[in-house]
């Protein structure tokens, strides 16, 4: 990914993945893509630190300023 995405489930309807790289708008409907793009997004999830971890660390990162 170069860039941010967006994974939508419209009601009644398969997952669709939404990218917007470089100014360039693409809709991925292809069931193979998002699976691979909704995988990274929670490999993502997995790794972030909790709200109050990341409230934290800018708090910590703040005060280095």
């Amino acid at each position: 990914m170069g860039g941010a995405f967006n994974l939508l489930t419209p009601p009644k309807n398969p997952q669709v993945a939404y990218t917007e790289i470089q100014e360039y708008p693409r809709l991925i409907t292809d069931s193979d893509e998002v699976r691979k793009i909704a995988d990274r997004y929670g490999m993502i999830r997995a790794m972030a630190l909790s709200p109050k971890e990341s409230r934290a660390l800018i708090d910590e990162k703040l005060g280095e300023l």
